[in-house]
C-alpha cells in the first residue's frame, strides 16, 4: 500500500511540474505583456513630451496624481536632465506586480533607454484605480557590477566561495543519484524517476538591500547556480540563491524501498525413484528400508 501511495504522488508531482506550472507562467507572461503595452505606450508619450517640451501632453499623462504646479517644476528638471535627447528606443528590462491592503495594484515598469545622448534607466508606475501615469523617474543607465557567480568570482569573499562549493557538490549528488538509479533494477516507473532525478531543482532566491525584501521559487532549475551574489553597483543589493535538488533527495530517501529485490534461490530437489508405483524422495525411500531391516532384526530376534 505504501508503493501504492508513493507512486501515485510522484506522478502527481511530476505532473504538476510537467504541465500546470509552465501552463501558469504562459498566462502570467501573456497577462503581463498585454497589461505592460498600454504602459509602454504612455512612457513614450511622456518621453516624447520631455523631448519636445510639451508640458500639457505631459501633464494629461499624470494630471490624476499631482497638480500642474508640483508637475511643471518637475518637468523642467526632467527635461535638464535628459538635454541633448533627439531619438531613442526603449527596451523592458523588468515588470512587477504589487498589491496593497486596499487592493490597489501597482504596477512598475523600468526601461533602459538608448539616445544619441546616452543611456538612461526609466521607471514608470502606474495604480489599478488610478489613470494615466503614477510615476516616471529617469536616471543615468550604469552597467550592474557584483560578484558571486561562477564568471564574476574575482574579488569573492569566503562565503561565496563556500556556497559555491556548495553548488558543485549539489549537482555531483545529482550525477551520483542518476548513476544509482540506471545501474539499479527498480519495480516500476524507473524511467519516471531518472526525469525526476534530473529535473527535480528547486531554486529559492532572496533578494535584500535598498529597503526592499523579496523571495522566489523557480522549477526546472537545472542549471540554476548556489550563489551569494554581492552587487557593488547599486551598491547595498545582494541575492542568495539555493538550489536544492529535490529529486535526487526524494530518490536517495525511497532508494532500497525503490530498488528491487534479487530473486530468491530455489532449493535443489532431491531425486525421485518409483516404489510401487508411487514417485517416493529417495531419502524417504532409505528411511523406509531402514524401517523395515530393523522391524525385521527385531522378528528374528
Amino acid at each position: 500500500m505504501n508503493r501504492k501511495w508513493l507512486t501515485i504522488g510522484l506522478c502527481c508531482l511530476l505532473l504538476c511540474c510537467l504541465v500546470f506550472l509552465p501552463a501558469c507562467s504562459v498566462a502570467d507572461t501573456a497577462l503581463a505583456e498585454m497589461e505592460n503595452e498600454e504602459l509602454t505606450q504612455m512612457t513614450r508619450q511622456m518621453t516624447d513630451a520631455i523631448i519636445s517640451d510639451d508640458l500639457e501632453s505631459g501633464y494629461q499623462l499624470v494630471k490624476n496624481v499631482t497638480t500642474r504646479e508640483n508637475f511643471t517644476q518637475v518637468f523642467s528638471e526632467l527635461q535638464t536632465y535628459m538635454e541633448g535627447v533627439e531619438t531613442y528606443t526603449l527596451s523592458l528590462l523588468n515588470i512587477e506586480y504589487t498589491t496593497n491592503t486596499s487592493q490597489v495594484t501597482q504596477c512598475t515598469s523600468i526601461y533602459l533607454l538608448k539616445s544619441n545622448a546616452g543611456e538612461f534607466r526609466v521607471t514608470t508606475k502606474t495604480l489599478s484605480d488610478t489613470e494615466g501615469l503614477a510615476g516616471y523617474y529617469v536616471e543615468k543607465y550604469m552597467e550592474k557590477t557584483y560578484t558571486g557567480t561562477l564568471a564574476t568570482m574575482e574579488g569573492a569573499n569566503a562565503l561565496q566561495w563556500i556556497l559555491l562549493l556548495v553548488g558543485v557538490a549539489a549537482k555531483a549528488f545529482m550525477v551520483w543519484a542518476l548513476v544509482d538509479c540506471i545501474r539499479h533494477p527498480m519495480k516500476k516507473l524507473k524511467w519516471l524517476w531518472i526525469i525526476f532525478i534530473i529535473l527535480g531543482f528547486v531554486a529559492v532566491l532572496w533578494t535584500v538591500g535598498n529597503g526592499s525584501f523579496n523571495m522566489n521559487f523557480t522549477f526546472f532549475a537545472l542549471f540554476a547556480q548556489t550563489s551569494l551574489i554581492i552587487y557593488t553597483n547599486p551598491a547595498g543589493l545582494y541575492q542568495l540563491q539555493l538550489v536544492l535538488p529535490v529529486g535526487a533527495i526524494a530518490y536517495t530517501i525511497w532508494r532500497k524501498k525503490l530498488h528491487a529485490s534479487p530473486a530468491p534461490e530455489q532449493p535443489a530437489e532431491l531425486p525421485v525413484m518409483f516404489v510401487d508405483g508411487v514417485d517416493t524422495p529417495v531419502q524417504e525411500t532409505v528411511q523406509t528400508e531402514t524401517s523395515q531391516e530393523t522391524q525385521d532384526d527385531f522378528t528374528e530376534t
